[in-house]
Order: structure tokens, then C-alpha cells, then sequence
């Protein structure tokens, strides 16, 4: 059971800073030029996260991520060092609450605004992939918040080791729920206490407590409209001018079951049963 850093952003990070005064076009290529020398094939995945975005991974880039870099140098280092200082006490913690046995292999990059944390795989092995930009966008760099986003994803692939897949459930709003919820109790479970790691908003948690009811039935209203139910799950989208509180609800709802299931059992649940168990609780 090892721990991989495979670090790129430490090369890519003083390329950024050294063409921050280029145009858009001609940073891009650099950044470009980097991956093709050391990771080849991340860009490919990074840009068939945005194939349905008008404008695609490039409109992103030029609108949501290049203008902010040259603010968030300073945060990405800093994200940098702290990955390097918690990774293997994270996979250690892993090991010893969720019986997590795979090897894991740890990717710092620097990306488009796919997400902060990445559960995947890397070159045939189960990985994180941690994106540096995203951090430092959502102020997420220091220790004790990149902890929280490393032990969230380390419960998808616990999930997905446990289920003998891959991939993630699939595109349905009540999986999703499930699936979102059951990373973020698994959080909970390895930091030892409610870390709420998708909190990145002042009062997030005692809006989300009080409006729990509230939320849980909007969330069955709205859950036939892909484009509706999404808007509780991703930092750039929002319910009342809360983001994430996808996650609050799905980590409400593995929490009740977690009273009468294992951990392994919970992630080992059918996609028809974990269904019927999250209608019934956002139906109470």
C-alpha cells in the first residue's frame, strides 16, 4: 500500500510566472508545451471535461482561469508545499479508517478550473488528481483544507475500489447525491470529525442546517431537469447564492444510513437500493 506524488505543478508553476506578461495565446502554449513533454495525455482529459461548454476548454481558460492566474501565484505555491506535506499522512489515515488497500498515486497540476480534487485513475492506478487553480481559486491551499479535499476524494476511490469500478455511478441526481455524500462522510470519517471540506462559504454550514428541509425538496423538484438538480453540486453554480449544498444533503443522507450499515456495505449498495433510500430521506 504506497503513496505516489507524481508533483508537475513544481515544473509548470515557474513557467506560468516566467510568460505572465505574453498574451493569452502564446501562455497557452507554454502551458501546452510543458504537458506534452511531461504528461501528454492529461490536457486531453482536462479538455473533454468542457466538450458541451460553448466555446469549449479554450473559452474557459481565456474567461475563468488565465486572467486570475498572476493573484493566485502565491496561493498555488503554497497549495504546492502543502500537498507535499500532508499526502502521506491522508493515504495513511485512509488505510487505517476505511481499510483502503489500493495503491494510490497523488498529481499536483495546474489546469482549466476542472476541480480542486480529482478522483480517477493515472496510468492504470487509482489516483488523485489535485488541481492547483481551482485551490487557490477557492482558497483551499493551506494544510488543513487540502487534507479535507485529498481524504474527499480518496472516498470516491474507496467507492469505486469497493464496487469493482472505475467509474463513478453515472449521471442519475439521486446516485449523484449518494455517491457526493458518501466522499464527503468518508471526509468526516478519516479527519475524525465534520471537516465539511465543500464549505467555501462564510455560514455555509448553519444555512445548509436550517434549511435542510428546504433543500431536500427543491432537490426532488428539480431533480428531472439535469441542468436544475447539477446547480447543487460544482462552485460555479449555486441555490440562493449557496454553493455545494449537494454535498450537505448527500452527506446527511449516508450519515442515517451509516447508523444501521458498515462502511463497505454503504459503498457496496445497488444503484436501485441507494434510489430508494434517498428518496425516502429527501422525502422526510
Amino acid at each position: 500500500m504506497t503513496c505516489e506524488l507524481i508533483d508537475l505543478a513544481t515544473g509548470l508553476l515557474p513557467v506560468i510566472e516566467a510568460n505572465l506578461h505574453k498574451s493569452f495565446d502564446e501562455q497557452i502554449a507554454e502551458w501546452q508545451k510543458f504537458y506534452a513533454g511531461s504528461a501528454p495525455a492529461l490536457p486531453g482529459r482536462l479538455y473533454r471535461d468542457y466538450a458541451d461548454v460553448e466555446g469549449g476548454w479554450l473559452a474557459i481558460a481565456r474567461e475563468k482561469v488565465w486572467p486570475h492566474l498572476a493573484e493566485r501565484m502565491d496561493r498555488m505555491w503554497t497549495a504546492s508545499r502543502s500537498i507535499r506535506a500532508v499526502h502521506q499522512d491522508i493515504h495513511g489515515r485512509a488505510v487505517q479508517s476505511l481499510g483502503y488497500t489500493d495503491a494510490l498515486v497523488i498529481v499536483s497540476y495546474v489546469g482549466i478550473g476542472n476541480g480542486a480534487g480529482w478522483a480517477t485513475q493515472w496510468e492504470g492506478r487509482p489516483a488523485v488528481l489535485l488541481g492547483l487553480e481551482k485551490i487557490a481559486e477557492l482558497n483551499w491551499h493551506h494544510e488543513p483544507e487540502v487534507r479535507k479535499v485529498l481524504a474527499h476524494e480518496i472516498g470516491h476511490l474507496f467507492m469505486m475500489s469497493v464496487r469493482g469500478d472505475i467509474e463513478k455511478l453515472g449521471e442519475d441526481p439521486l446516485l449523484c447525491l449518494y455517491e457526493e455524500g458518501f466522499a464527503q462522510h468518508c471526509e468526516h470519517v478519516m479527519l475524525g470529525k465534520e471537516t465539511w471540506g465543500c464549505a467555501s462559504q462564510s455560514g455555509w454550514l448553519e444555512w445548509c442546517l436550517s434549511q435542510e428541509d428546504y433543500l431536500a425538496r427543491r432537490y426532488v423538484r428539480e431533480m428531472h431537469d439535469r441542468e436544475a438538480w447539477r446547480r447543487f453540486y460544482g462552485d460555479w453554480f449555486e441555490i440562493d447564492g449557496w454553493r455545494q449544498t449537494g454535498y450537505f444533503l448527500g452527506c446527511k443522507l449516508v450519515q442515517r444510513l451509516a447508523g444501521t450499515h458498515e462502511l463497505r456495505a454503504l459503498a457496496a449498495m445497488g444503484e436501485d437500493q441507494i434510489k430508494a433510500a434517498a428518496l425516502d430521506y429527501l422525502r422526510r
